[in-house]
């Protein structure tokens, strides 16, 4: 509701007459970056958009107790002043509620969970194999394509930027740089290699005939449903 009484205190403000418009249209040109995006929608690229939407909000509230102070009388004001601050101590805990225990276990894959551990055991398997494909498609309930598969690969290896940047092969496939290959999986040709060490996500893979001693490791989501899971060939 403030944002909506900031736009109304903006439009009506004669000192926001020429500078108000500009803020409003800033709202839409900060959706730029994110709609040119492949992506259906991407909230880290319209930081800029949410910051000028906290700037309004914070009019509205401004204008909110402008008026009440000419309306009510001190002791209406002082209550309605911590009615005010108890929602927002409320509106507070939910939003920490929200995002640090229904959002994890909801959405694991929102936060590219669990790529860490992913990318930590491709690791320790390095020596042992010629070949590691890690599938960029997973998900909790419907597949998506994750786009930072090679960083975090390259991050928890402590691999050297600088050979990074040089090693790192991008074609049509997918994208590959030390023994580290990240591309979809096409099962039934994969299934045929040899000394490979295979990360996937069972909407990938037939998990049901595959055999169960060479799936050496299993990655769940936070909500316990498998995200991926290790197969040596």
């Amino acid at each position: 509701p403030f944002f909506l009484l900031g736009i109304i205190y903006i439009v009506k403000s004669p000192f926001f007459l020429n500078n108000g418009k500009f803020l409003l249209a800033l709202i839409f040109l900060a959706m730029l970056p994110s709609g040119f995006t492949y992506e259906e929608f991407s909230p880290h690229r319209s930081v800029w958009a949410f910051s000028i939407m906290s700037i309004i909000s914070s009019f509205g509230i401004f204008w909110f107790f402008q008026v009440i102070q000419k309306i009510f009388s001190m002791p209406i004001r002082a209550g309605l002043m911590c009615i005010f601050v108890l929602l927002l101590i409320i509106n507070f805990v939910y939003f920490i509620h929200i995002y640090t225990v229904n959002f994890p276990f909801e959405k694991s894959q929102s936060i590219h969970y669990p790529y860490k551990q992913v990318a930590l055991f491709a690791w320790s398997k390095h020596d042992q194999f010629d070949h590691i494909i890690v599938d960029p498609v997973y998900g909790q309930s419907a597949p998506v394509k994750a786009v930072a598969v090679h960083y975090y690969l390259a991050y928890y290896g402590n691999y050297p930027p600088a050979k990074f940047q040089k090693d790192l092969k991008i074609e049509k496939s997918g994208m590959s740089f030390d023994k580290f290959i990240v591309r979809e999986i096409d099962w039934s040709k994969d299934q045929n290699l040899r000394n490979t060490l295979i990360i996937a996500s069972p909407w990938s893979i037939p998990t049901e005939t595959i055999d169960k001693n060479k799936i050496i490791q299993r990655f769940d989501f936070y909500d316990g449903q498998p995200a991926f899971y290790a197969i040596k060939l």
